[in-house]
């Protein structure tokens, strides 16, 4: 992956050496760019890995048989059917993790 990130960062360097001239900055650009980069691939991928690990529905109902109680789903800790949902990364996320109100339990998560 190192490999890629340097070649990419070089023929980035070479175009704008050549499109723009030599300066500084070019050089700088070529060098950050990569690490940059792999910064925010590396929070998307821990981010994602976050949301992975919450049971979906079906695992958390096979855990906790006695939790649907055929109105609703209550909370295997303290019984409450209070459910939160909350967008993984924000409001309008499609990916939901259901917590409970009550004891503030991170319960299941739905979506994708």
């Amino acid at each position: 992956m190192f490999f890629v990130m340097y070649v990419s960062a070089f023929l980035f360097h070479y175009w704008a050496a050549r499109k723009f001239g030599y300066g500084f900055i070019w050089i700088i650009l070529a060098v950050l760019l990569p690490f940059i980069s792999t910064f925010f691939l590396a929070f998307k991928v821990l981010n994602d890995r976050k949301y992975i690990n919450f049971p979906t529905l079906e695992e958390y109902m096979s855990v906790h048989p006695r939790s649907n109680a055929g109105m609703g789903i209550y909370c295997s800790q303290c019984g409450s059917n209070h459910i939160r949902s909350w967008g993984f990364s924000g409001p309008g996320d499609i990916r939901r993790l259901h917590s409970c109100a009550m004891c503030n339990i991170g319960l299941y998560r739905t979506g994708f």
